[in-house]
């Protein structure tokens, strides 16, 4: 089968509905619906090239205020969907809390607004959490052959490493961090299966200027989540600067090890 090949399809509205143009195959088309331009663009590109119809996809390009529009719901979507997230991790953390300082599960409720059955099942969710960083730790040694050129390693050759749930609260990293010294070769599993690397290095070390520091209007902060910093820190090819960790930490090198 030939590579599947992508074709713009440039959509205007009309009167009645909406032209197609694909500049492809420089032709036009026509649908009374905007849920039917894919298939009838597809099938323009069918009709005019003899290609299967399964090796044709369609880039659908909707006039500018639309697609502005659908843009700004996909990313209100997506921070809706990254809060909510963060304030379960934020839930987690606070019901642990109290747990460790041997409050029990009746006062945990109380005192989070919550109910007995809800602190139950978050401590149970803790409890699988705990055992994914486990097995997150106890597969690095395999990855770190591969990376061995990539690894932060301290002067007298130490591999220091920290390993975390994309889905964790951004302060509970950069905690586990300062734990270690600030440097660490950092292991991320995500929901999905996806497992990615960070090296978090001194500056000195970094091979240039951090790109970033985590100053901007569209930085994540700390009450983000884990994933959202590593999307971040890939944008930037010399690296952040993370001074919430030291003064001179920088996250850079991000690499998939598992998963798209």
């Amino acid at each position: 089968m030939e590579k599947v090949t992508d074709y713009v399809a440039v959509v205007d509205q009309d009167d009645d509905g909406w032209s197609i143009y694909v500049p492809a195959v420089d032709r036009h088309t026509w649908t009374p619906h905007l849920r039917d331009v894919e298939e009838m663009a597809r099938d323009l590109v069918q009709v005019m090239t003899d290609r299967p119809i399964d090796e044709i996809t369609v880039v659908i390009q909707l006039p500018k205020d639309l697609s502005t529009a659908i843009d700004n719901l996909v990313k209100a979507r997506s921070a809706a969907e990254d809060a909510d997230a963060a304030a379960r991790e934020a839930q987690r953390v606070a019901v642990s809390a109290l747990r460790n300082a041997g409050a029990a599960m009746r006062d945990i409720a109380a005192a989070l607004g919550i109910s007995y059955q809800r602190v139950h099942q978050v401590l149970a969710d803790v409890a699988t959490r705990n055992r994914r960083l486990a097995e997150l730790r106890s597969s690095v040694a395999a990855w770190e052959r591969d990376l061995d050129d990539s690894l932060v390693r301290s002067d007298d050759g130490h591999v220091e490493v920290v390993v975390a749930l994309g889905d964790e609260l951004l302060t509970t990293l950069f905690d586990r961090l300062r734990e270690v010294g600030g440097t660490a070769n950092v292991f991320v599993s995500s929901p999905g299966g996806r497992v990615r690397f960070i090296a978090v290095v001194r500056e000195e070390c970094a091979l240039g200027e951090p790109g970033d520091d985590l100053s901007g209007i569209d930085a994540p902060g700390e009450g983000a989540l884990i994933d959202t910093f590593i999307d971040y820190v890939a944008l930037h090819r010399t690296g952040v600067a993370v001074t919430a960790v030291t003064d001179d930490a920088t996250a850079k090198d991000v690499r998939t090890l598992v998963g798209a």
